[in-house]
């Protein structure tokens, strides 16, 4: 008889050292080059998941360095898992160190252990202990390992154009008990200028954030002195005491950097976080030694509002409000510029009616949005056969009954396939620091995912 649970034990020290392999290449997307289409960092982390793969004796194709699968199995049915191998950058304040998956009172930190490199390899181990049991494999079960989630979908979508779609699926990226609808997402950049002439303190740029897709939780602001310095010390000293955030003040040369510090979270919960970039554009668009028109304009539009309200887009539906975050900001030629990341209702259908009533909104403000990208939101009936096997598998694994499916704001790889949702490793309740410094995995946890991908690829196997 097929024991899970020793299987379980018996794997998890391989799947801890595997995850520390993984780990420790920072696979931020970078320039991409020949062979490269993401550049080294997710490169590298494509070549050592193939490695773990074929060790563990699954057959491997790397497509392009977009993609890698591992198999296993037989048949016509093809039951799909899908994670990523790319992570959002570092940032600053770690205390562990983000790359070795170091572990302490039983937790692993490192950037990667949570979102999606531990998830991904527990599933990966999980079809490891379903081939190993003897149980009959009836159906092909294929890994595939995305290069670029956190930048978009084209590694995926360079699979897709090679293979098609999966029969049924899940990704382990997201949370339990499982996840039957997605939020659509908006991305967007907008600029507008920087600082007019005749200003009393002129602003030379603005620099800030780490991804679109995070909370921004430092931004900095270098200006001219022009005399001014001690006033404005004072007053950016006040305002960030005012609101309750860290803050730095230096001069370099002729200039003065001020920076204020925030909290980070993910562009879906913006309300865990306190966003820098949206506090920096309050504070000089209330500063009178400033004349900053883009300032003025996101304080106007945006202002420190998380839901849409100043630009006509607070809307919602049962499954939750929109959400709105401003990720990075930054000064070039052109003006300053920022980026938007919006999670739209589940039902809301067209966005576009939305997105067309921001530009209007912006441009009275004096701001050009540009760059528009719409997503799709998910939704995947909860009385289908997928939602009900890997919910069953979900409480043979946890014995939790009390949690059911839910929809959330994050986006993951279900929205590029037809039949797939987002199942664990997240669980109810709990918070892991994704996209934040110190990133964790508990090893119960760990341990307890693993299991429940056990029973979930089973249970897929019967679909």
């Amino acid at each position: 008889m097929f024991d899970i649970d020793r299987a379980v034990d018996e794997n998890m020290e391989g799947l801890v050292r595997d995850i520390k392999r993984l780990v420790a290449h920072y696979s931020v997307q970078g320039e991409p080059s020949e062979g490269k289409p993401f550049g080294d960092g997710p490169a590298e982390a494509v070549a050592e998941a193939e490695k773990i793969a074929s060790e563990l004796g699954f057959v491997t194709k790397n497509y392009d360095n977009y993609a890698l699968t591992a198999e296993m199995g037989e048949g016509e049915s093809l039951v799909g898992i899908i994670g990523h191998l790319d992570v959002v950058p570092v940032g600053e304040g770690w205390e562990h160190d983000p790359f070795s998956g170091e572990i302490v009172d039983g937790v692993m930190y490192g950037r990667g252990v949570t979102d999606d490199k531990g998830p991904s390899l527990a599933a990966l181990y999980a079809m490891k202990i379903v081939r190993d049991s003897g149980l009959p494999v009836t159906k092909r079960v294929r890994f595939l390992f995305g290069a670029n989630e956190e930048t978009g979908m084209k590694g995926v979508a360079h699979y897709k154009e090679i293979e098609g779609e999966f029969d049924c699926g899940f990704t382990p990226d997201a949370s339990f008990p499982l996840i039957f609808g997605e939020k659509g997402n908006y991305n967007a950049r907008f600029f507008g200028e920087t600082s007019r002439e005749g200003a009393k303190v002129g602003i030379k740029y603005f620099s800030g954030g780490m991804a679109a897709n995070v909370v921004c939780d430092r931004a900095s602001l270098y200006a001219e002195m022009n005399g001014y310095a001690g006033e404005l010390k004072k007053r950016f000293a006040a305002y960030a005491k005012e609101n309750d955030m860290g803050y730095t003040v230096r001069e370099d040369e002729d200039d003065l950097v001020l920076t204020l510090q925030g909290v980070s979270a993910h562009a879906s919960t913006p309300e865990l976080g306190k966003n820098a970039i949206s506090h920096m554009m309050r504070f000089v668009a209330g500063e009178k030694l400033f004349s900053c028109p883009f300032a003025e304009g996101y304080d106007r539009v945006i202002g420190l509002s998380y839901t849409g309200e100043n630009c006509g887009v607070a809307i919602s539906d049962v499954y939750g409000p929109l959400t709105f975050n401003v990720g990075i900001i930054g000064t070039n030629m052109d003006g300053t510029y920022a980026t938007i990341d919006i999670r739209y209702p589940i039902t809301t259908g067209d966005f576009r009616v939305y997105s067309d009533r921001m530009k209007e909104v912006f441009a009275e403000s004096g701001l050009t949005l540009t760059e528009t990208r719409i997503g799709p939101s998910l939704f995947i009936d909860p009385e289908s056969p997928l939602v009900k096997k890997l919910y069953e598998a979900y409480v043979k694994g946890t014995g939790d009954t009390v949690n059911k499916p839910v929809t959330i704001g994050g986006g993951t790889y279900a929205k590029a396939f037809k039949n797939v949702v987002a199942f664990g490793p997240e669980f109810p309740g709990k918070e892991y620091n994704i996209h934040m410094n110190d990133e964790f995995m508990p090893l119960e946890t760990l341990r307890t995912a693993l299991k429940t991908y056990v029973y979930a690829i089973m249970a897929l196997l019967e679909i």
